[in-house]
Order: C-alpha cells, then sequence, then structure tokens
C-alpha cells in the first residue's frame, strides 16, 4: 500500500524541492494524536550548532564516518510516569549490514542530544550522562560506560571522544570474531518528573534499530527495555567510527513511487529514496529511468551536497514523459554510477507500476474515503469532524465518505462485520486513520483528505461507473443497475476488474462517543477539548452492509471495447441492522483485481423516501423532563425549532421540534 511522506527533509538532501502527493511510503512524520505513555515538547526549528565530532587518540589509518540511523532533532519526550531518581536510557543498534561488512574497526566517539523541561522547553536540567556500548541489552553490565558532563542549553549536540577507543571485533580466545548485535546509548538519572529527555527524530523508520529505550527505577534495578520506533521514531544518538571493509561509491535505491497513472507524452511525476552505503560522499549520480516498454533516459544528477555516509537522499523527477499507452507497467530507475564509476550496490534499482492512457480517453475519477473508527476510540472525534465536514461539503458524489466502525480499542454498536476484511487489511495505523481508495493511507484531517482526494480525482481514469437502484416494495430487496466503461480494449476485463456493492446509512444513533480531548490544553478540530470525555453523536455515512469484499463474479465482461457500456444488475437482500432505508447510500466499487485498489466509484442516494430517520414528532413541551441535544451531541437547554436528539431515561430518539 502506498502512503504519502509527510516529512522527509530531517533525514534526506535534496535534488528537487517539489513533492507528489503519490509519493514513496518508507518514512513519514508519525501522528501525535496516537502516542500514549509520553509527554512531548516540540523543537525549535533550529537547533544549537552542530560540532564534529571529536577524534579520539589512535594511531589508526582507517577511514572515519559518523553513524546515526536518526535524522535532526524534531522532539524531546517525557515518560507519563516518570519520577526522580529513575534512570531513563536511549540507544541504537548498528544494522546488521555494518557489522557484517567491518574487517576492523573500532569506536571512538558517542553523541546525543540534550532534552529540555516540559514546563520550560529553555533548559535542559540534566547536566550528567553515561554513554555506553553494549552486546546484550538485557545485561547487568556494559561493555563499556563512560561519565559525561553536558550543557544546560537545549537540543544541544553532545561530542562525546571516548577515553579509549572500542574495537568493533571481540576477542575469543585467540581470534577476533565480530558482535552478533551492537547498541550504543547514553543514560540519565532524571531529576524531575518534567525532564524530557527522550530526543527523537519524530519519523517513521522502515525498522526498528534505532527506537530503544529504557527504565530502571535506580542504578541497582535492572533496565527494562522497550523499542518505541512506531511511536516516537528513532532516538538521536550517533557514533563516530574508524573502520576499513566499508564500501565505497555505493548508493542504493530504498524506495521509488509516483503518479500511478498519466496520458501518454505527459509527465509522470515520481519520487525516490536512495541511500550512501559507501564511506565516501556522494557527489553526483547518474540513473537510467523510464517505463519498461520503452528506452530507458539517462540523467547525471549534481547533489546540492555532499551525502554521507549512511544518509539518504530524496528526488523528485517532474518531467519524465512516456511516449506511447501502456495499459500494464513499471516506471524503472536504476542508480548505474555513483562520483562517476560505476555503482557497486546490489540494490541499485527499483520500480513502481503505471499505466499510460491514451490521449483524450481518460475518464472522471469518483474518490473514496474509508474511515476506520470506533465510539470507544478516545482520538476518534477528529476523525468524526473531518468526515462530518466532507458528508455536508461533498455532496456531488466525487468524493464518497465510507466510516467503518470497529471494536477496538472497545466494543462499537456499528461494527458491519461484512466489512472487517477491508479492516483487516487496509487498517495498518490504528484508528481513527483513513485509506483513499485503498491505496493511500491518510490521518483523518479534513484539509489533507481533501488535497489527496483532489489529487486522485484529476489523473485520467482508466475505467468509470455509474449506476441506479430500486428496492422491491414491501421488501428488503435491492437492486443496482451498473453500467461501466473502460479506456482500453481488453481480451481478460474480468481478470482485472469486477464491482462490489456497499451501502453506508445516514442518522445513526445517538451512541455515546469517548473523546480523549477533553481537557486537553491544545486546540482541536471541532474544538473537543471543550466537550465531556464521553458525548453523544449521531453518524452519517456509517458502513452497514458490503456485497462483497472480493467483488461480484461475472459482474464485468472479459471481452472489453475502449467505449462500449456494459451493463449489470445486482440484487441484495438488505440486512436488518439498517435502520432506515430512506437514509442510505448504495457506493458501487469498481475494483481492480490485481492491485486490490479502487479505481472508480459512483454513489447513489436511496430510492426510498422517507423522513429521514425522524422517529417521533413531538411539541416542545411535552414528555417532561427530558435532555435534548443537537446532532453533534451538544446540549441543548431550551431547544428551537428543529432535528434534535432527545433523551429521557435510558429512552433515546430522534425528534423533530415544532
Amino acid at each position: 500500500m502506498k502512503k504519502q511522506i509527510l516529512a522527509l527533509a530531517a533525514l534526506c538532501v535534496g535534488i528537487a524541492a517539489s513533492a507528489s502527493g503519490f509519493t514513496l511510503s518508507d518514512k513519514m512524520k508519525l501522528n501525535p494524536e496516537r502516542i500514549t505513555g509520553f509527554k512531548s515538547v516540540e523543537a525549535p526549528v533550529t537547533v544549537a550548532p552542530v560540532k564534529s565530532p571529536a577524534k579520539a587518540e589512535s594511531q589508526s589509518d582507517m577511514p572515519e564516518i559518523y553513524y546515526t540511523l536518526a535524522g535532526d532533532p524534531s522532539n524531546a519526550f517525557a515518560l507519563q510516569t516518570q519520577s526522580p531518581g529513575m534512570q531513563l536510557a536511549m540507544a541504537f543498534q548498528f544494522e546488521p549490514s555494518f557489522i557484517e561488512n567491518v574487517t576492523e574497526g573500532e569506536i571512538t566517539g558517542i553523541t546525543y542530544y540534550t532534552g529540555c523541561e516540559t514546563t520550560n522547553q529553555s533548559v535542559n536540567r540534566i547536566t550528567k550522562a553515561y554513554v555506553f556500548i553494549t552486546d546484550d541489552l538485557t545485561s547487568e553490565d556494559f561493555l563499556y560506560t563512560q561519565e559525561v558532563t553536558a550543557p544546560n542549553t537545549p537540543f544541544t549536540k553532545v561530542d562525546v571522544k571516548l577515553d579509549q577507543p572500542f574495537s568493533l571485533l571481540k576477542n575469543d580466545g585467540n581470534e577476533k570474531k565480530k558482535y552478533e548485535k551492537l547498541y550504543c546509548g547514553v543514560y540519565f538519572n532524571l531529576n524531575s518528573e518534567n525532564n524530557a529527555a527522550l530526543v527523537v527524530d519524530y519519523t517513521g523508520h522502515p525498522n526498528d534499530y534505532g527506537g530503544w529505550y529504557a527504565v530502571r527505577m535506580s542504578s541497582k534495578a535492572k533496565w527494562t527495555w522497550k523499542n518505541a520506533a512506531k511511536e516516537i521514531g528513532f532516538m538521536t544518538v550517533g557514533a563516530t567510527i574508524r573502520a576499513n571493509g566499508m564500501p565505497e561509491n555505493e548508493v542504493s535505491v530504498v524506495a521509488i513511487a509516483g503518479q500511478p497513472v498519466a496520458y501518454e507524452k505527459q509527465p509522470v511525476p515520481f519520487q525516490f529514496l536512495v541511500q550512501n552505503n559507501g564511506v565516501n560522499p556522494v557527489e553526483t549520480i547518474t540513473v537510467e529511468l523510464g517505463v519498461d516498454t520503452e528506452s530507458p533516459l539517462v540523467e547525471t544528477f549534481q547533489l546540492q551536497q555532499p551525502l554521507g555516509f549512511n544518509q539518504m537522499l530524496l528526488g523528485t523527477i517532474e518531467q519524465y514523459a512516456a511516449q506511447y499507452p501502456a495499459k500494464s507497467a513499471n516506471l524503472a530507475m536504476k542508480v548505474t554510477e555513483v562520483n562517476g564509476v560505476a555503482n557497486k550496490s546490489a540494490n541499485g534499482a527499483g520500480s513502481f507500476p503505471v499505466v499510460i492512457v491514451p490521449e483524450g480517453r481518460g475518464l472522471d475519477r469518483n474518490v473514496v474515503i474509508e474511515e476506520f473508527t470506533s465510539t470507544s476510540c478516545s482520538f476518534c472525534p477528529v476523525g468524526y469532524t473531518a468526515m462530518e465536514q466532507i458528508h455536508e461539503d461533498c455532496t456531488d458524489g466525487s468524493i464518497i465518505p465510507v466510516c467503518i466502525h470497529v471494536n477496538y480499542p472497545g466494543r462499537d454498536p456499528m461494527v458491519a462485520a461484512s466489512y472487517n476484511n477491508v479492516y483487516n487489511y487496509y487498517c495498518t495505523d490504528g484508528v481513527p486513520s483513513t485509506v483513499v481508495n485503498r491505496s493511500y493511507d491518510q490521518y483523518p484531517y479534513y484539509d489533507e483528505l481533501i488535497t489527496l482526494a483532489n489529487e486522485i480525482k484529476a489523473l485520467p481514469g482508466i475505467a468509470a461507473v455509474d449506476a441506479e437502484a430500486t428496492i422491491e416494495e414491501g421488501t428488503r430487496n435491492l437492486t443496482v443497475n451498473t453500467k461501466t466503461t473502460f479506456s482500453f480494449d481488453y481480451t481478460d476485463g474480468d481478470e482485472n476488474f469486477i464491482l462490489a456493492y456497499g451501502i453506508t446509512e445516514d442518522n445513526v444513533g445517538p451512541y455515546t462517543q469517548s473523546n480523549g480531548y477533553s481537557g486537553e490544553s491544545g486546540t482541536y478540530p471541532g474544538n473537543w477539548q471543550n466537550q465531556p470525555a464521553t458525548v453523544q453523536l449521531v453518524y452519517n455515512d456509517v458502513a452497514r452492509q458490503l456485497d462483497r469484499y472480493t467483488g461480484i463474479t461475472g459482474s464485468i465482461p472479459s471481452q472489453i471495447v475502449y467505449g462500449e457500456e456494459y451493463e449489470f444488475s445486482h440484487t441484495l437482500s438488505l440486512l436488518n441492522s439498517i435502520d432506515d432505508l430512506s437514509n442510505i447510500h448504495i457506493v458501487v466499487y469498481l475494483l481492480n483485481r490485481k492491485t486490490g485498489a479502487i479505481e472508480n466509484a459512483c454513489v447513489v442516494k436511496s430510492p426510498v423516501e422517507g423522513d429521514s430517520g425522524i422517529d417521533t414528532v413531538i411539541a416542545d413541551d411535552t414528555d417532561a423532563p427530558v435532555e435534548y441535544f443537537n446532532l453533534q451531541g451538544i446540549r441543548v437547554n431550551d431547544p428551537s425549532t428543529g432535528l434534535y436528539i432527545r433523551r429521557q431515561g435510558d429512552k433515546v430518539t430522534k425528534v423533530l421540534v415544532r
């Protein structure tokens, strides 16, 4: 599944300033709404100046490198449960490939960043620390420890020259052997519950080597190690190393992704992420790039600044254009030369799938935003606000909201079992989250969702669907008649595409929603910080029924001709869990069977006319005493004319007040 890169500047030097929404997933800024167990302080935009690591005294003529897995410091974290007297540690593990390559070497220095106070960002109150090296985090004794005096300035890089260089090879009798694992880190004695000592890059990574932290209640207790890479990113700890055996002029392609569809002879913007695996700085790279059905272009890039060991580079190429249509192709890039010599990396190439549409054949696209949410999720009100705004603003059917409720972390009364496969496969980031067209993950902020949806809508569609619906009188049998069209001819259309049918319902509830923002000092979408810890909400676009996750066999023919319409009729029995048939919408998914993505979709309003889910029409002075709430769950003392939630004892109904 593709994801957007939200920020890479802290990790990479660039060769282009712009970035597409259709970008690679290797690293992305983490989301603060999901972090539990920590208190965070954001680093200033400019951190304290970085000095070159001091060189340890050594007679070695081995090349020296600075090794770190983390990006620039972004945030400092304190534990919610910490107290004075506790010890706190952070560490990284050397990547196994690095240890494997080294034939001889030594660690001559360790670096880390000072933190600050959660109550005072301008000062660091931990001025004594201990850097360490170990091959076993569970060991009570580290292989090397050295006391450090740190400045009281926050977010300042501390360069520690080791009193004695530490060999990267261990003695085993008369032999020198490589460590299976090796860690460098730093630990502190906490002097306040407000010490924010864990300084991190606050960025997602494809592994967890740099995310280690630990606590212990005293210097005599055992360390308890945990990995927080997925929660808060990598610890900003590094090491100065002299080593032989490291490669030179070796650049690997970490990830590549881009616009998945474009017209022939029009640009296909894409991004690539490469990493310098050699000890020498990289100043130029030469790449071959292009759609694999055509001859590649060859380009040489002069980097804006040299790329050091283990550093990554994010590049954007905006002007490449394929010359001929291709309904199934790959856009590939290969780094052929580094600094003018042949690239020695075995991982120097990458590609992503792309469709090149014949000029003038692109079809209009609609976009489906599927949100994963739960009434028991304390962070989900932000997603509720975004999806409700989309419900109100996007009424033309070009952006289709679907709210999939799940039993996480607790029970939710609106769970639809037929949508469980969508949740299990596409909800990779917990709740709340969204997947757009089952291709792009996005945290449910309204502006970001609309921006991404509009980018997708602007792409030429390769297939389209339209539909009408009827319900058999006196039954719950829904018949949907669809028409599909395509941009290419196919002899295997049924192997490429399939239709599925979803049912959503409006005005569901009210139900009790957990609100973890209640009383928080920040300002959140929907101003949930001003609402109580639980609120009564009415929900729209609630996913009720899916027929079916894998699609309906026979809904797309095998033989397809560009420009022709293909009709299909499907009947399904609406589940009894759907409260009001007049409040439903029918979402027709046109799925790509090879990728699982939603190629296109349409939404049809309920064919049943009704009272919009109003259970009762009452005068405003009957059945007292009662409580009234508006449809956002906010209590109203004196309701005027309109639709409200009415609660009396255990009975909750929607009412029209006149």
